[in-house]
Formats: structure tokens, C-alpha cells, sequence
């Protein structure tokens, strides 16, 4: 039994999401007991049942008087029965000497000459890694060679380390402490937190951003798994100031293998591997997250596209002044009225952006560039910028190139930009970074990426703007005000883009996959991948 008096007590359900038992209350937490019946008291203000086996149960009274009358009415029924409890405890903060609750586990446990194994600790780290090591919070998951867990470990955690693969030590301080955040998936369900030469505080916030802090006294160990090793965000602090070190024990998946969790929206594991969609999915992700949106986003999109893009302009000046250019995916038209002497075509799937080009008195057609609606050898150039990024899959993207070297004439040329997973190059940030410019770049970690269900087999993380891609595939957010009756501005609406972000050498390898086309220039320029193939024949 768990006693909770004047505090906010939060409930976390197997969904992640969270009942809160109302402020300045007295609540009592029974686990284990052996029937509803002893609960039959008019003292009782809510009742929530949140679990089986064993038999668990929450419930709130108004005054601290009626909480003890049904607390003594318990006893006389089961006399067996352990019933702690706090008569003032701040809001928030619960203490625990051994607690068990659903994923969440405290226990003390017997740590003979502490010196002993403080001695094994270096004297000037502050963080550290041992056995199996994974940096997560780079962009890409890789391991380091780094120090195998002290043999004399072993005689103070052999159960833990026999299941466990990987263990970080860090000291905490009133000035250091372990920021709060979700575990990568790379590492198994179970996390051991141990607690040595002070008392610490376990801070759990759940998805609704309320925190929970928990004092754990010296030579406890914490116990993470299921809501509480996926949903909730866990960090450390130092009590009250004083110096600690925590051990961290996890078991790191060695074997490449992907996580099975039931915590899909969550699962960095799952993100992160290769998208597998069928066309007839691939095409209903794109009408969804890419066509609808820039249907919908149309004028305001075309606001911000003004200035033509240097090196795109250098190609165009490089083509025949009397030639035939078509623009695949051409937007607001930027591109067009450089070159007065040119036939210039633009395609696009969207009939808003399309309707600017109308107004500009540009040639325009809607189409799907999958399916272009031209002549085979009629261009004599073809550009295409930032269009290949938004197809799902590889095969989309290569047959979208295909179709356009089809167009081609012989010897014509097509330039093809797609945005770059890499948007620090040469230690220099691309410009959408530096757009950024009240914040760092490297700032969001994948624990803070959001996800969106898409509706489809797969869940995709939702980018935060201005900062590093995370991933491969994933969806990016675009803000627009709508209007309201009085045009007087309304609600803030977000859309979210498709892309699929390109890595070093993936434009290259595509554009190598199709016979007939021979690569002429490649480089990057601000966030891009870029390539100048020819068609051969």
C-alpha cells in the first residue's frame, strides 16, 4: 500500500495517456489486496481500478480523517496487510524506501564496502561507458571500443549484469544531472538505474509533459520497463545537492535485430528501418502528404519561391538559348522568363501552383512526372528541383527519372536536385540551418522528433524545422494561417510534406541504375544533392 496526501497524483494508463485524481486530495494506493469488498466505504470519494493481478487500486477522499477510518477498516479485514504512508509530502514528489507499481520498480539492496566499489570508478570522470557502447544522440547509431565492465561489478549486481550487456556511470551534482528523455530502442525493453554514496531523485514525465519526482534513497535500484521504459521521459538529479553516481545498466541489440515493442508511434527501432511500401501504397502516401498539401498550401508556397537557385541558373545559361526546356515539378514557374529564346514547358501536379504560372503567362500542364505527357526526344534540357525527394519509394524515384531521360533528346541534359539528409557539409550548415538563427541546429534529438500514424503500415517522425534530419523518411511540417470571416487572420494549420531525405552517393547510385544516362557533374549545394546526367542514346 502507497499513501499520496495533499498532491496531484497522475495515473498512467497502458496507452500512454493519463488520469489526473484531483489537486489536494488524499489518495491511497492498494496493491495486492484480496477483494473490492473492503473498499464498500462512503468515505471514499473516487475509485479507480487500474489492475488484475495482483488486485491494484487508487482511491481519494476529502479529508485525511476519512482516509485513515477506511485504512484502519482495511486492517481489521486483512491484518497482513503493510500500509505506509506520508502525512505531508509536496506535490509531486514521492518518497520510497521499496516501491513496486506496474513497470516501475524500487527496491534497496545491499551494497557491502561501498569504497571498494567507488575505488573502481575513475576519479575524474564525470560520464562513462562500459561493455557495449551506442551513441545515440548522433544522427547515426555506431559503436566505440570502450572498457569492459569491471569483473568486480559482478559481486555487487550479478543478477543485472548477467542480463545486461552495456553500463554507463556518470556522477551527479547539484549543477550536473541527467536530462530527461526516452531511451533509444536500440537497447532492450529493461533499464537498471542504481543509486550509490547519496540519495537521488527519478523525475518521470509522461506524454502530457506532467513530471513526477521521486526521492530514491542511497543503494536503491530502479527498474524501468513497459510505460515507464517507452512512453515516459526519465531523468536524474542529485538530492538536495548532494553528490552521487548512478549507474545505468541496459542490454544493447548486438544482433542488428528490430524492436518488437507494442509502442509503434515511439519506436525509433521501426523508424529507422527501410520503408517497404507497394505502389499502390507508395501513391496513396504521396496524394495524402504531398499532392493534397501543396494543394492546400499553393499561395502561400509560392510566396516564399522567388530567387532562382545560382547553380541552376548557371545550368540554364548553359543550354541552347533556342532550345526546349520543360521543368518537371516547375512550382510557381521561378525559373521561367530568363531566357526569352526558349520553349519553355513547366509540368506540375499541383492546379494551384499551376494557376500562378497561368497568371504569369507561362506554359504550364498538370501531370504526374510518373507519367509525363510529352513526346519521347523533344527536350533539349530538363531540370527538376526538389521534386524526386517527395516519391516514397526507390522504384518511383528511379522510374521518375527514367520518364524524363524518355523526354530527353539525345545528348539533351537534365539537372536534378533532392534534399540532403547532410545539412552540414565541410563543417559549414546549409542555409536552412542557418535560418535558424535563435537556436542550435544540433538541438533536436530523436527523443523530441514527434510522430504521425499516416494511416499506413508504416509511422513516420514528424521533423522539427531549421534543425538536422534525423531520418531517412519522414514528414515535414508546414505552418499557414487560415482566414477567418472578417479576414482579420484565424487559426495556425499545419501540413505535413513527404520527404525522402537523400544521403551521399544515393543520387549518384540511382542515376547509375538506368541504362543510357552517364553522369556529368555532381556536387551539393546548400542542403542538396545535385546531379548533370546525359542521355547517351
Amino acid at each position: 500500500v502507497y499513501f499520496v496526501t495533499t498532491c496531484t497524483m497522475n495515473v498512467l494508463r497502458r496507452d500512454g495517456s493519463s488520469i489526473v485524481v484531483s489537486e489536494t486530495c488524499h489518495v491511497l494506493c492498494i496493491r495486492g489486496i484480496k477483494s473490492k469488498e473492503y473498499l464498500n466505504s462512503n468515505a471514499i470519494k473516487d475509485f479507480l481500478h487500474i489492475g488484475e493481478d495482483p488486485l491494484t487500486c487508487l482511491t481519494s477522499f476529502d479529508s485525511i480523517n476519512a482516509l485513515h477510518i477506511v485504512k484502519d477498516e482495511i486492517i481489521k479485514k486483512d491484518p497482513e496487510l503493510l500500509i505506509s504512508y506520508y502525512e505531508s509530502l509536496k506535490p509531486h514528489t514521492y518518497d520510497t524506501q521499496s516501491f513496486i507499481f506496474q513497470d516501475l520498480e524500487i527496491q534497496r539492496i545491499h551494497i557491502p564496502q561501498e569504497e571498494c566499489l567507488i575505488d573502481s570508478i575513475p576519479l575524474t570522470f564525470e560520464k562513462q561507458y562500459f561493455g557495449s557502447y551506442c551513441d545515440c544522440d548522433n544522427d547515426e547509431e555506431h559503436s566505440v571500443t570502450v572498457s569492459p565492465i569491471p569483473s568486480l561489478w559482478k559481486e555487487y549486481f550479478p543478477e543485472i549484469i548477467s542480463t545486461n550487456n552495456q553500463c554507463t556511470i556518470q556522477r551527479l551534482s547539484s549543477t550536473n544531472h541527467i536530462s530527461s528523455h526516452i531511451d533509444s530502442h536500440i537497447f532492450e525493453e529493461n533499464i537498471y538505474i542504481v543509486f550509490i554514496e547519496n540519495d537521488g531523485v527519478l523525475s518521470l514525465t509522461n506524454n502530457s509533459g506532467v513530471e513526477t519526482r521521486i526521492h530514491v534513497s542511497n543503494h536503491s535500484v530502479i527498474h524501468l520497463r513497459g510505460v515507464y521504459r517507452y512512453i515516459y521521459k526519465f531523468g536524474l538529479l542529485s538530492y538536495e545537492g548532494q553528490p552521487l553516481v548512478t549507474f545505468i545498466f541496459r542490454n544493447t541489440r548486438n544482433d542488428g535485430s528490430i524492436c518488437e515493442c507494442i509502442y509503434p508511434n515511439v519506436c525509433d527501432s521501426r523508424l529507422n528501418a527501410t520503408i517497404r511500401l507497394n505502389d499502390k501504397m507508395a501513391s496513396k502516401l504521396e496524394s495524402t502528404h504531398v499532392h493534397s498539401v501543396y494543394e492546400n498550401i499553393a499561395g502561400h508556397f509560392s510566396d516564399t519561391r522567388h530567387k532562382p537557385w545560382p547553380k541552376v541558373m548557371d545550368f540554364l545559361n548553359s543550354c541552347n538559348p533556342y532550345g526546349t526546356l520543360i521543368d518537371v515539378g516547375c512550382g510557381n514557374g521561378k525559373y521561367f522568363g530568363h531566357h526569352p529564346g526558349m520553349l519553355q514547358i513547366g509540368c506540375d501536379y499541383s492546379f494551384g501552383l499551376l494557376q500562378i504560372v497561368k497568371e504569369r503567362s507561362f506554359e504550364g500542364v498538370r501531370c504526374d512526372c510518373l507519367k509525363l505527357p510529352f513526346r519521347s526526344n523533344l527536350a533539349d534540357a530538363i531540370i527538376s528541383i526538389a521534386v524526386i525527394h517527395h516519391l516514397s519509394t526507390w522504384e518511383r524515384r528511379r522510374d521518375a527519372l527514367a520518364e524524363m531521360l524518355r523526354v530527353l533528346k539525345v545528348g539533351g541534359r537534365v539537372l536534378i536536385y533532392a534534399w540532403a539528409k547532410e545539412q552540414n557539409k565541410n563543417s559549414v550548415s546549409s542555409s536552412y540551418l542557418k535560418k535558424n538563427s535563435l537556436s542550435n541546429p544540433q538541438s533536436c534529438s530523436k527523443n523530441q522528433v514527434k510522430r504521425c500514424d499516416t494511416k499506413f503500415p508504416l509511422v513516420l517522425p514528424v521533423h522539427k524545422n531549421r534543425t538536422n534530419f534525423l531520418h531517412t523518411d519522414l514528414l515535414v511540417p508546414w505552418k499557414k494561417k487560415t482566414k477567418s470571416e472578417d479576414n482579420q487572420g484565424g487559426e495556425e494549420k499545419t501540413f505535413h510534406r513527404y520527404y525522402h531525405m537523400f544521403q551521399e552517393g544515393e543520387l549518384e547510385e540511382l542515376a547509375n541504375s538506368i541504362v543510357d544516362l552517364t553522369l556529368d557533374e555532381i556536387y551539393y549545394e546548400q542542403g542538396n544533392w545535385c546531379i548533370v546526367a546525359r542521355k547517351l542514346r
